[in-house]
């Protein structure tokens, strides 16, 4: 029995081949490598932290972020880097209940925290951000921060 197909079927073929040989023949660029090796090296550090931050999702939402380490700091002093957090939300944006942030992901969370440091406290040194966005803060606060930071 004869297979039954148009036209329009081999056309999308035909347009689709050239996408699909140059995905199966793709070198990688020297910047593609070294973004794998940055995601790499930073799932291995989270990993070795035993924090849940591993998945592809929230690995690339902080390296495309423009505070990675300050909020992996953050997150630290936080949360024990996502190890206790509510809602996702590992810096504890918005406070206390109801008021306290909820994000359907950690890269959701990523994104937001990357977004209000970027608006209200760019260029803010810890110390600064003692009583304006840790409240009321401590010592100990700035000293984990430094440390991760270092």
């Amino acid at each position: 029995m004869p297979l039954d197909f148009s036209v329009e079927d081999l056309d999308i073929v035909t347009d689709m081949m050239p996408v699909l040989i140059n995905e199966v023949r793709h070198e990688p660029t020297a910047a593609e490598l070294a973004n794998e090796k940055r995601k790499s090296d930073l799932r291995a550090y989270f990993e070795s932290r035993n924090s849940p931050f591993t998945d592809d999702a929230t690995l690339d939402a902080f390296l495309s972020a423009n505070n990675m380490k300050l909020m992996i700091a953050i997150s630290f002093v936080e949360s024990t880097m996502g190890k206790r957090c509510y809602y996702n939300n590992c810096s504890g944006i918005g406070g206390y209940p109801p008021n306290l942030r909820k994000y359907d992901s950690y890269a959701d969370w990523v994104r937001d925290f990357d977004s209000l440091l970027e608006r209200r406290y760019k260029g803010m040194e810890p110390e600064d951000m003692m009583g304006v966005y840790v409240q009321p803060g401590s010592p100990n606060w700035i000293n984990v921060v430094r440390q991760l930071l270092s």
